[in-house]
């Protein structure tokens, strides 16, 4: 015999299934290396993240500065990894506030 706990559970598992499963964000790795961000360019979609990982010998300070969208990682140490959320549409330059000619662009769909 089902409890009233069960039924209302299995409800609410069958409404989530017709409603069909949430579109989930997506992460994008970003490799720092030689005073470059690898790759040098991504798309990705509204939501996603992009997780840029410290892998050079040097530190480095990510920012983006743009209409829209500004973010400062202040210094960030070999061997680590930050992750930047993308939530809304278009063009955005991430730079090295350390190294000038590091550049990534990110096109956000």
């Amino acid at each position: 015999m089902m409890t009233t706990l069960s039924r209302s559970a299995l409800l609410r598992l069958a409404a989530l299934l017709t409603l069909g499963a949430p579109a989930w964000a997506a992460d994008h790795v970003v490799s720092q290396q030689g005073r470059r961000f690898h790759p040098s360019e991504i798309a990705i979609k509204a939501g996603d993240t992009v997780t840029i990982s410290n892998d050079d010998e040097f530190l480095h300070h990510v920012y983006i500065k743009g209409e829209g969208m500004e973010y400062d990682s202040g210094g960030q140490p070999i061997g680590t990894s930050l992750t930047i959320p993308f939530p809304a549409k278009g063009v955005f330059e991430v730079r090295c506030d350390i190294h000038p000619k590091m550049r990534l662009t990110v096109t956000v769909e």
